[in-house]
C-alpha cells in the first residue's frame, strides 16, 4: 500500500511569499477573471485553499488570466499555513505561481458574524466593498475542488437578465433538506433553497442592489449556516435578482440521490461540505477523490483501509 505525503513543507523560497501577499494594485482587473477564496482559523483550511488552487490551475485553459484573492483573518499562522500549501504544490510541480496571480486581505466583516458557521465564511458577504474596482467574479468555499475548466461558469453572467446579480445552485433536491423541513425559519430562495459555496457574482449589480446592508444588519431570525442562511433570507424576497446554476458546478453529496447528473464524473466542481472528501460514510462517493487531493491524514483507518483495499480510486 503506497503512502501519501503528509509532511508539510517548510517555504524556503522567499519569492512564495512575495507571489502570493502582494498589493492588488499591480494587477489590470480589466483583463483577468477574479477568484475568491477564503483560509481562516485552521492549517485545514489552508491546506484546503491550496488544494484548490492547484485544481484551478490543472484544469483551467486560460489559468494565465486569473487572479485569485484569498481572504485570511490576519494571524500569521494562517499566512505561514497558506505559504505552506502553495509552497508544496509548487515542489510537487502542480502549478507554476508566475502564471497565476494572487492578493491576500484581512476581512472587514464584523466581530458578530465572523465566527458564524465556519470562521471568515461569512467575509464574502463583504467581497463587493472590500474590491470596489472589480466588476465580476467567482467566489469559492475552500473546500471545493475544481474538476472542470471553470472559464465557462465566468461566462455564465452573461446570461443574467438585467435584475440578476448573483448566481448559485439548489442546495438540494429534494424536501427532506435543510430549509424546506423549516430548520431555517426565516424565508428562503423556494423550493429547496440555495448553497453558497459557489458564488457568481456581478459586484457592480451587487452594489446596486443594497444587499450588503441587508447582511449587515440581518437579525430577524436565528442563523445556523451563517452567510447561506443571510443570502437565503435576501433571494426568498429579492427572486428576480438570482440566476439558477446547474447542479454541475455545485455537486455535493446531498445530490448523489437526486440524479441531477448522471455519474458524479459529470460534475465541473465539487464540494466537500461536511468533510465529505474524508468522512466515514458508508455512501460517500466523495472519500476516493479526498484520497486523491490529500486528506488521508484525516480520514479514520476504516476509511483508508476501505479505499485500498476496494481500489475506490478508480471505482468511485
Amino acid at each position: 500500500m503506497s503512502v501519501l505525503p503528509q509532511k508539510i513543507l517548510r517555504v524556503r523560497n522567499s519569492h512564495i511569499s512575495k507571489v502570493l501577499f502582494k498589493s492588488t494594485e499591480d494587477i489590470d482587473t480589466d483583463e483577468e477573471y477574479h477568484l475568491f477564496l477564503t483560509a481562516c482559523g485552521s492549517r485545514k483550511r489552508a491546506m484546503q485553499a491550496g488544494q484548490l488552487i492547484r485544481s484551478v490551475y490543472e484544469t483551467s485553459t486560460h489559468r494565465n488570466r486569473i487572479h485569485i484573492h484569498i481572504t485570511h483573518d490576519g494571524t500569521k499562522k494562517v499566512k505561514k499555513w497558506l505559504l505552506d500549501s502553495v509552497d508544496l504544490a509548487m515542489r510537487r510541480g502542480y502549478f507554476n505561481p508566475n502564471r497565476i496571480r494572487f492578493t491576500n486581505s484581512v476581512t472587514t466583516i464584523s466581530e458578530n458574524l465572523k465566527n458564524e458557521f465556519h470562521q471568515c465564511a461569512t467575509s464574502r458577504l463583504m467581497l463587493a466593498t472590500e474590491h470596489p474596482d472589480i466588476d465580476y467574479g467567482l467566489y469559492l468555499d475552500s473546500d471545493t475542488y475544481v474538476v472542470s475548466d471553470i472559464t465557462p461558469l465566468f461566462r455564465e453572467i452573461k446570461n443574467f437578465n438585467s435584475t440578476q446579480w448573483a448566481g448559485m445552485s439548489y442546495n438540494a433536491l429534494t424536501k427532506r433538506s435543510w430549509y424546506p423541513r423549516k430548520q431555517f425559519k426565516g424565508p428562503f430562495y423556494k423550493p429547496f433553497g440555495v448553497n453558497s459555496g459557489v458564488f457568481l457574482v456581478n459586484f457592480t449589480r451587487w452594489r446596486q442592489s443594497g444587499f450588503t446592508e441587508f447582511s449587515l444588519n440581518y437579525n430577524d431570525f436565528p442563523i445556523h449556516l451563517g452567510d447561506q442562511d443571510i443570502i437565503n433570507a435576501y433571494f426568498g424576497v429579492k427572486r428576480e435578482q438570482m440566476y439558477l446554476l446547474s447542479c454541475e458546478w455545485n455537486y455535493r453529496t446531498d445530490l448523489v440521490k437526486t440524479k441531477c447528473l448522471d455519474h458524479i464524473y459529470d460534475a465541473k466542481i465539487l464540494h466537500g461540505s461536511r468533510g465529505s472528501f474524508y468522512n466515514s460514510h458508508p455512501r460517500n462517493l466523495f472519500k476516493g477523490y479526498g484520497l486523491l487531493l490529500g486528506y488521508e491524514q484525516d480520514m479514520p483507518k476504516n476509511v483508508k483501509d476501505d479505499l485500498y483495499d476496494d481500489d475506490h480510486l478508480v471505482d468511485i
